[in-house]
């Protein structure tokens, strides 16, 4: 993408950690300013059916899949 005069940046972060996610917006933000394009793009499926699935992975699910968007969407808060 930079020979197109893009340039992309990618940050390593928990998204299910609160606190990780907070601290790498601020990063974010120091290195690059205001963010205008976020993308989440993690997810997680467990493959069994509900009854079977064990409490950890319905604990994980949730917080991969609804909670990491409550924590990400800070990143857009200028």
């Amino acid at each position: 993408m930079e020979k197109e005069g893009h340039k992309v940046f990618a940050y390593p972060v928990d998204v299910t950690d609160r606190e990780s996610v907070y601290k790498y917006a601020n990063i974010v933000k120091a290195d690059l300013g205001p963010v205008e394009v976020l993308i989440n793009n993690a997810g997680i499926v467990c493959g069994q059916t509900l009854l079977d699935i064990p409490d950890y992975m319905i604990e994980k699910t949730y917080k991969v899949n609804i909670l990491s968007h409550y924590w990400v969407s800070t990143v857009l808060q200028y």
